[in-house]
């Protein structure tokens, strides 16, 4: 039962104030939530979407609010900067063209920009020495923040916010190479770009250096935001080392860490505008089937301790970190699987099966056919932000100062155009139309 939006206020504001083991924060009175919404953007929960050419998503009848997609390079020269040629000049034509569809289409545009693991790497080498090998070589440090550049010069000419999340899993790296230590030597005044050479030469600096070129790039209407992750705090304390208190580990990584970085005060007199997370980058039964880990299913249940691996657990570590940066959240790459997931490689449509025996097929699907059929693996994250307990749920995580859920799929998982659920309908496209098309869940700034 879905409940309205009073009655919300008023669970939650008791969440905090009945039970010590599930302290997240409350609503205001007027049902909105204190989230510090950039003036940019709409004054509501964002719900988005992973689309690279956004089809699927114009003809869903969703009013999607976001679409989403990773710019990425390659070892071999070829990256979104240069149309995907190897070896070609730094156009962004592919980039430009990317962002007027996305504008075309009336939703807000959001990159995840994942370059520091697609480039730069010797011997193919993605995640390894991120910061010894990359951030310390000025060559490599002048070539990256000259494509950073480039984004902020494409960017800055979308008539509206482009939202631009930093760099998942290295920032992670970042933090765990250097020893959560922002001082640590990083070439960037080093790097010899003009603009960068009044920044410090550490890991400080790489993150001052986004905050640098939109300023100089005048690209004010891009909203920055770097990765975090639980998982370099030094334990991962969110699915794995749950006994383990949160606090001091939200103070190693903001105080001691992203702090530095610019999502604090800082010399270059702008901050960062939120922080983004990823609560799981692929179904958790593929990761539990396939990969033997069973550490990314959390317990679902709204009276569950914050010593467990659950929602209320993920929840306060991001009310945490909300309270002490003053920066909202915003969640990317989220699971579509669902509670009717088959357990099957998603494959793009190109046959669907082996099911098991007492799988009930939806209506027009048969074993092998290429349209129409579920596949994927288990999740319960899509269930949870937007099932039967939608309302409470998503005020929950507002509370913690979730402003956005960019959901997306990760390989042979669950996509939009796959989730069938029990009653026939692909999930995401039903509940998110619910949600979205009656205006959404209203956020203060």
């Amino acid at each position: 039962m879905m409940l309205p939006l009073f009655l919300v206020t008023v669970m939650v504001a008791c969440l905090g104030a009945c039970d010590p083991h599930i302290r997240i924060g409350s609503l205001t009175d007027d049902g909105s939530t204190p989230s510090h919404v950039p003036d940019q953007l709409p004054a509501r929960l964002l719900v988005g979407l992973e689309g690279n050419d956004g089809a699927w998503m114009g003809a869903s009848g969703v009013a999607w609010d976001v679409r989403w997609m990773y710019f990425t390079g390659g070892t071999d020269g070829a990256g979104w900067y240069n149309d995907w040629v190897a070896g070609g000049a730094l156009s962004g034509e592919w980039a430009s063209a990317w962002f007027a569809s996305v504008v075309a289409q009336g939703y807000i545009p959001a990159v995840q920009y994942y370059l520091l693991e697609t480039d730069y790497s010797p011997g193919g080498s993605s995640g390894a020495l991120v910061v010894s090998a990359k951030l310390q070589v000025p060559a490599v440090m002048k070539d990256y923040f000259t494509k950073v550049r480039l984004l902020m010069q494409l960017a800055k000419q979308v008539p509206g916010p482009v939202i631009l999340m930093i760099e998942a899993n290295a920032m992670g790296e970042i933090e765990a190479q250097s020893g959560n230590n922002p001082s640590t030597y990083a070439a960037i005044a080093d790097s010899g770009l003009p603009e960068l050479a009044g920044l410090p030469n550490t890991v400080a600096g790489f993150g001052l250096a986004f905050l640098t070129l939109r300023k100089s790039e005048g690209a004010s209407n891009v909203l920055l935001g770097p990765d975090v992750e639980g998982a370099y705090s030094p334990d991962e304390v969110v699915f794995h080392w749950v006994s383990d208190d949160i606090a001091p580990h939200v103070a190693y990584q903001y105080e001691a860490f992203y702090r530095q970085l610019g999502v604090g005060p800082n010399p270059t007199g702008e901050t960062f505008d939120f922080v983004a997370a990823s609560p799981g980058y692929a179904d958790a039964d593929y990761l539990a089937v396939v990969h033997g880990d069973y550490g990314y299913w959390l317990d679902a249940s709204d009276t569950a301790s914050i010593d467990t691996r659950s929602y209320n657990r993920y929840a306060e570590w991001l009310s945490l970190f909300h309270q002490a940066s003053g920066v909202p959240w915003i969640l990317w790459q989220i699971p579509i699987g669902n509670s009717n997931s088959p357990n099957v490689d998603d494959r793009d449509g190109a046959w669907a099966g082996p099911y098991a025996a007492d799988y009930v097929l939806p209506a027009g699907c048969t074993q092998g056919s290429t349209t129409g059929c579920p596949s994927g693996y288990k999740d319960n994250r899509a269930e949870y932000f937007l099932g039967t307990d939608r309302d409470g749920h998503l005020a929950k995580f507002a509370a913690a100062g979730v402003i956005g859920l960019l959901f997306g799929a990760s390989s042979n998982c669950t996509h939009p155009t796959s989730d069938y659920f029990t009653d026939g309908e692909l999930f995401l496209r039903s509940r998110a139309g619910a949600l979205l098309n009656a205006g959404g869940l209203p956020l203060s700034r």
